[in-house]
Order: C-alpha cells, then sequence, then structure tokens
C-alpha cells in the first residue's frame, strides 16, 4: 500500500500551522514552571476552537498570524485532514494531561507532556506530521 494522507480537500496555512506549535510548546513550558492546570484547560479550548469552530477564535492561531505577518513568512497551503487528525491527538494528550494532572499520576502526566511535546516538535521543525503516519499505519491494519 502506498503512503498517503487523509484527504479532505480543506485547506490550512502550514506555515501557522508550524508557528501555533511553536507557540503551543512555549506555553506546555508554562506548565512546567507553574504547574498550573489552567495551561491544559486554555490550550484545549484553543486547539478546540481551532479544529472544530473556526481558526478566528483561536488566540495562539491570532498570535501565529501576526507573527508570520511580522516576519513575512510565505504561506504554504495544504490538505487539512491530517493536520485535524493530528489536533484530535493533541486534545486526546491534553485531556490525558489535564486527568494525570487532577488524579495526581505525576509519570503519567509527564511522559504524555513529552509525546505531546515531541510530536509539536517534529512538527514545528522538521514539518514532519506523526497524525500521517498513524492514519498510513491504520489504512495497513485495516
Amino acid at each position: 500500500m502506498q503512503h498517503a494522507c487523509p484527504i479532505n480537500f480543506q485547506k490550512y496555512d502550514n506555515t501557522l500551522a508550524r508557528i501555533a506549535s511553536v507557540y503551543t510548546m512555549i506555553i506546555l513550558g508554562v506548565y512546567f514552571v507553574s504547574g498550573n492546570v489552567l495551561v491544559f484547560l486554555f490550550l484545549f479550548l484553543d486547539l478546540f476552537l481551532r479544529t472544530y469552530v473556526d481558526t478566528k477564535y483561536s488566540i495562539l492561531y491570532f498570535v501565529a498570524s501576526m507573527t508570520k505577518e511580522r516576519l513575512r513568512l510565505e504561506s504554504m497551503m495544504k490538505d487539512g485532514a491530517a493536520k485535524k487528525l493530528a489536533s484530535n491527538f493533541g486534545l486526546l494528550f491534553l485531556a490525558l494531561s489535564t486527568a494525570a494532572h487532577f488524579l495526581g499520576y505525576d509519570e503519567m502526566l509527564y511522559i504524555v507532556i513529552g509525546i505531546y511535546l515531541f510530536c509539536l516538535f517534529l512538527d514545528a521543525f522538521f514539518d514532519f506530521c506523526l497524525g500521517c503516519k498513524i492514519y498510513y499505519i491504520y489504512k495497513l491494519l485495516r
């Protein structure tokens, strides 16, 4: 089977998504410094708005678009299905992190945040979408 990303024919600006990934990484760093669970709740709400409502309601996308404009970066449009799948994984990571925080499962909390940070790092700095790879494996097993 040939490698394929999911396709939904809805485009998104990959440059904005990568900048938002950097900001998400920074905000997750705030959790490590403060231990404030509101960090997860903010990121969950912002990612939920981006994924299921509209990016115009996302604070991170607003800041990312200002950064893109200030740095005069080019837009790179891509199909949005893989990013939607990756966003669903991000929502799962944030939900698990919030639950682990409230339940006091520190080891699980740090493992989940570590995996999420790794995925964000790959996306932000190498334009590598782990969601596409997971989708490909899913299609192989199905």
